[in-house]
C-alpha cells in the first residue's frame, strides 16, 4: 500500500513557482506586435497579413489562457494548503481534548 503524503509548504511552493511561469508566459504576448502591425500597415489588402495577424491574435489568446489557468491552478493549491492546515489543527485540537 502506498503512502499518501500532503505538504502544504511544499503545496504553496508550487503555487509560487506556477505564478512564476504564468507572469513569465504573460510577458510572451502580444506574439511579434510590431512585426504585425507594420506588416499589415505595409501589405494593404493581403489576405496572407489578414492571416498572419489573426493567427497571431488566435496565439495571444491562447497563450492568455494558459496564463490565467495556471494563475488559477496555484490559487486552487493555495487554497487547498490552508484548508489542509486547518483540518491538521482541529484534529490536533480534538486529539488534545480527548487527551484531558
Amino acid at each position: 500500500m502506498s503512502e499518501f503524503n500532503v505538504d502544504p509548504t511544499e503545496m504553496r511552493s508550487l503555487a509560487r513557482e506556477l505564478r512564476v511561469h504564468s507572469g513569465v508566459l504573460s510577458g510572451k504576448q502580444p506574439i511579434a506586435q510590431l512585426g504585425r502591425d507594420a506588416a499589415r500597415q505595409k501589405m494593404i489588402d493581403s489576405n496572407l497579413a489578414t492571416k498572419v495577424e489573426e493567427s497571431l491574435r488566435g496565439m495571444d489568446s491562447v497563450v492568455r489562457y494558459h496564463a490565467k489557468r495556471m494563475t488559477e491552478q496555484a490559487d486552487f493549491l493555495d487554497a487547498a494548503a490552508t484548508a489542509i492546515e486547518q483540518t491538521d489543527s482541529a484534529s490536533a485540537t480534538s486529539i488534545a481534548r480527548v487527551g484531558r
